[in-house]
């Protein structure tokens, strides 16, 4: 599949996200979970198949929604930190994002990296992991208007 094609699809319907949860063996007792995701219909499976191929790594998964009255969904899935590193991020780099998602997708890049070199185990890398969550959320976030 066309690379060009493939930032333009993750520019419409990719999604750069970090959780941070509890974990009982780890000294914070918080681990920081980095996931990039793709959903689509699963009538659309084959677009997620060929960038998979394109990518070279991550997972699809059926996503059910009958309990909203929705079609089948299937997502792709990349969450390992290595598989971020070494096949997402050279392919984003070379092939850059050019919606406003790319100022996510710089953020969600550099806390991963924060993470790979284990800086989230600092008090000041878990802080600043943190606050580039709190600015890619509020990125993602819809403008609200106020009608007086």
């Amino acid at each position: 599949m066309d690379p060009h094609y493939v930032a333009g699809f993750i520019d419409g319907e990719g999604a750069f996200c970090v959780s941070i949860g509890k974990h009982k063996t780890l000294k914070r007792g918080l681990e920081v979970r980095p996931e990039f995701t793709i959903e689509v219909r699963a009538d659309d499976r084959d677009v997620l198949e060929r960038i998979c191929v394109t990518i070279g790594c991550g997972a699809i998964y059926d996503a059910a929604y009958d309990r909203y009255g929705w079609y089948p969904h299937v997502k792709y899935k990349i969450s390992n930190k290595y598989d971020l590193c070494t096949y997402l991020f050279p392919f984003l780099d070379a092939c850059p994002l050019q919606a406003k998602k790319k100022d996510v997708y710089k953020m969600f890049k550099e806390i991963v990296l924060l993470a790979r070199d284990k800086k989230h185990l600092t008090d000041a890398g878990f802080n600043r992991i943190v606050e580039l969550r709190e600015k890619m959320r509020a990125l993602g976030k819809k403008a609200r208007t106020h009608k007086l």
